[in-house]
């Protein structure tokens, strides 16, 4: 039980590791940018226009690959977010100490940061900024700073680089949610999303050759250009969207190359799998979504890869 005497108070982060506040972070245009960094942040990257409508609670999925855990894998960012209908009252100015000591059990290194919002509106004749306010972030990082807890008013997220498994995203990112429910009462979802960005780097001689790797329907892009004029590829890209009325998958796949305007030398394939429902839900419904949009990530994953690639995750 959370006695009323600490709830009341602003959480101090961890006696022994006071906090170190970054610079302030800028909202322009829909995109949070840290200070010195041309990288959108995490929050960022899952701000979308979007309707908002009321959902049907969720069921359960059957999910095909719940057992396949491969002793490697290609991911470089794993994300679980969710954004709220109403923001969290006080949570700009103090963290409740309820919520932020079960936070460091798990995410040890408190580093809150300023930050900025700002509207923007944008016509024919110029771009002005109409609204500014000023927030704070609550960050907490793993020992390793290879994972990141994220609270604000508006949205709870968890960022992972190195990963290990789903259900220990899940079980890190739901008890805290679990929390925030308790501390505020009625509060709900606008959006949840679970996003696997996988980066498959290769050390071979020929970039565009991935029939070992991946499969042949995902392949049949490189079949469009000409066949002379493949070599001149500098980036080659895919978007699929999917509407599965309860939530919806964007999958984005191919080649961005970072050498770009040049052309591709570097043999590297990027499967992003980002699922997502956009609509008013119970903040304790999001459990549930997340095993559907893990299953059905998964399945996804599944269906790109061959037989080969599953060997190289799974070789000691």
């Amino acid at each position: 039980m959370i006695a009323k005497s600490d709830s009341a108070k602003p959480w101090a982060g961890d006696r022994q590791c006071p906090f170190s506040v970054q610079s302030a972070a800028e909202v322009s245009s829909g995109t949070t940018l840290a200070k010195g960094s041309s990288e959108p942040c995490g929050a960022a990257r899952w701000q979308r226009t979007m309707s908002i409508g009321v959902r049907r609670p969720s069921k359960p999925m059957i999910d095909a690959f719940g057992a396949v855990n491969y002793k490697k894998n290609f991911l470089k960012q794993v994300v679980a977010r969710v954004d709220l209908l109403t923001p969290l009252l006080g949570v700009d100015v103090t963290l409740l100490p309820a919520l932020g000591d079960l936070a460091v059990e798990d995410f040890p290194i408190p580093e809150p940061r300023d930050a900025i919002t700002r509207e923007v509106q944008i016509s024919a004749a110029e771009v002005k900024a109409t609204q500014e306010a000023r927030f704070k972030e609550w960050r907490f990082h793993g020992r390793e700073r290879t994972k990141t807890l994220s609270i604000s008013q508006q949205a709870v997220s968890v960022e992972y680089t190195s990963y290990q498994t789903y259900e220990l995203v899940k079980k890190e990112f739901v008890r805290i949610l679990d929390r925030v429910g308790e501390l505020f009462p009625g509060v709900k979802s606008s959006r949840v999303g679970l996003r696997y960005v996988n980066v498959i780097e290769r050390k071979e001689p020929n970039p565009m050759e991935w029939s070992a790797h991946l499969a042949p329907q995902l392949l049949s892009m490189f079949q469009f250009p000409l066949e002379g004029d493949r070599l001149a590829l500098s980036r080659i890209f895919h978007n699929i969207e999917l509407n599965f009325e309860a939530f919806n998958l964007r999958y984005l796949f191919g080649m961005p190359n970072s050498d770009y305007p040049a052309r591709i030398r570097q043999k590297v394939f990027v499967l992003d799998l980002d699922a997502y429902a956009a609509s008013v839900a119970d903040l304790r419904e999001t459990g549930v979504l997340l095993d559907n949009f893990h299953g059905k990530i998964q399945q996804y994953f599944e269906h790109s890869i061959s037989d080969e690639l599953r060997r190289i995750m799974n070789a000691d």
